[in-house]
């Protein structure tokens, strides 16, 4: 089963909720990469994501766990929980 993250987040003082579902490798071809994370949990990549991706929370809908993610096996070494997620949007 799929699974889907909720964010709240402020937007122009009002308190709203962004939901970001979880597709799979195959679903990513057809979608745009706005980037991707090593952390510690979904909450904070999205976090990051905020951070480093122009307009971030109007365009994020998707969210892909890579457990196959190049650095992931070094990346948990140091922190043993770490995971790797891709955030998308869809093509316009």
């Amino acid at each position: 089963m799929k699974g889907k993250f909720e964010l709240n987040h402020t937007n122009n003082g009002r308190l709203e909720t962004l939901i970001i579902n979880e597709i799979s490798k195959q679903e990513t071809k057809n979608k745009v990469l706005l980037g991707s994370a090593y952390c510690v949990n979904i909450g904070h990549c999205a976090y990051l994501g905020t951070r480093h991706c122009n307009n971030f929370l109007s365009r994020v809908k998707y969210y892909f766990l890579d457990e196959e993610a190049i650095n992931l096996k070094d990346y948990r070494k140091m922190e043993p929980n770490g995971i790797c997620v891709e955030f998308y949007s869809d093509k316009k």
